[in-house]
């Protein structure tokens, strides 16, 4: 161990600080939250201790007490990103989720590196149910699948936010990009066939969805057989103008 390029270093107080608080944050979402409530007293004076009692607060369901002790947190310590996550999480969990956005956004602009926190103001967006909300709810989710391209809760996220707009070309692809982040290739591969369909040929989606498809070991020939099978399996419709002719000849 002693080769190793840290050891014997000591870590920057601001490096322990965070790491107390991220300690204190596990303890207090993964223990029953009456043990929480009792290792993180309303007496706490310190930062990690009264932010876990805040989380604490919150999952013992004393949301109206949580709120004020995040508040107070925030009062302090307006910049920090992960406060506002908190007030966030708390109003949409409360079915509040139009009210969580504004908290949602803050985290964002305070560390727009972090996709986690894009996923959660899009998806507070979108549960919002305001149509005016859903085109930036898609650019949230798009640029966290930018900063993530793995992460599936995103992509099911952006296929919804395109779907409640009618976008069914753009949705089909994001589920085929969920099921390609799970590594499920099979059905990653049929929502690419269907997205196909709805985009146009030559855009930057239609792209995507064929190296999807030719990811799952289809060739382009394999493509091309299936494209003469589908025409040929589509029903012929008449024109309207066809049929009222032969009506009125008959």
């Amino acid at each position: 161990m002693s080769e190793q390029s840290n050891f014997g270093k000591t870590d920057s107080p601001d490096r322990l600080a965070q790491h107390a608080l991220v300690l204190a944050k596990i303890h207090a979402f993964m223990d029953n939250p009456q043990q929480a409530l009792r290792d993180y007293p309303a007496t706490e004076t310190t930062l990690p201790g009264r932010y876990a009692h805040s989380i604490a607060l919150y999952r013992s369901g004393r949301t109206d007490a949580a709120l004020a002790a995040v508040d107070a947190l925030l009062n302090e310590y307006p910049d920090n990103p992960y406060f506002w996550e908190l007030k966030g999480q708390i109003l949409f969990e409360e079915g509040r989720a139009a009210d969580a956005i504004d908290a949602h956004a803050r985290a964002v602009e305070l560390k727009p590196d972090a996709p986690l926190l894009r996923v959660n103001l899009g998806h507070a967006m979108i549960e919002a149910r305001d149509p005016a909300k859903l085109a930036e709810a898609t650019e949230q989710l798009k640029r966290a699948t930018a900063l993530e391209r793995d992460n599936t809760m995103a992509w099911r996220l952006l296929g919804q936010a395109y779907s409640a707009q009618g976008k069914e070309g753009e949705a089909r692809l994001a589920s085929a990009e969920m099921y390609f982040a799970a590594g499920a290739q099979a059905e990653a591969t049929q929502f690419a066939l269907r997205a196909r369909e709805h985009l146009g040929r030559g855009t930057p989606e239609w792209t995507r969805a064929m190296d999807i498809i030719l990811s799952s070991g289809a060739t382009p020939e394999d493509i091309e057989d299936l494209d003469r099978q589908r025409r040929r399996q589509a029903p012929t419709v008449i024109p309207a103008a066809s049929a009222s002719s032969t009506s009125s000849a008959s």
